[in-house]
């Protein structure tokens, strides 16, 4: 059986859409990225639109119906909020997800921007995005 999650559905509506619908931060979005794809992602990974790409189609799948990306990121408040307000009506306050299968994993230096390759590097791994 496949593990799930509940998850803010105006969070996972702010990785859908690009808009911030929810007052998160990275860590909020990477928590929801790492099980949606089913592996640890970290921060630096949240700039590669591919996988974002992959993550907003995975949640697309699960939830018929969520925004997708907005192509115009500086919306009016007033469109903000009636955007906030529609996925509310539609899926209310949480959306169940399913963990993905892992499949595409990068590893903790993938994805490293190329200025920083090739320099001294720490990587923290943290239990509690797991």
């Amino acid at each position: 059986m496949t593990e799930t999650r509940e998850f803010p559905s105006l969070l996972v509506a702010t990785l859908s859409t690009g808009i911030g619908l929810w007052p998160c931060n990275y860590s909020d979005l990477q928590k929801v990225v790492s099980f949606v794809l089913g592996w640890d992602v970290f921060t630096h990974h949240l700039a590669d639109r591919k996988l974002l790409a992959e993550c907003r189609k995975l949640i697309a799948g699960q939830c018929p119906g969520m925004p997708g990306e907005m192509p115009d990121k500086e919306l009016p408040n007033g469109e903000v909020k009636r955007v906030a307000a529609d996925v509310v009506a539609r899926f209310g306050q949480t959306v169940t997800l399913r963990k993905g299968d892992g499949k595409g994993v990068m590893g903790p230096l993938d994805g490293i921007p190329e200025h920083l390759q090739g320099e001294n590097m720490i990587v923290a791994i943290a239990p509690e995005l797991n």
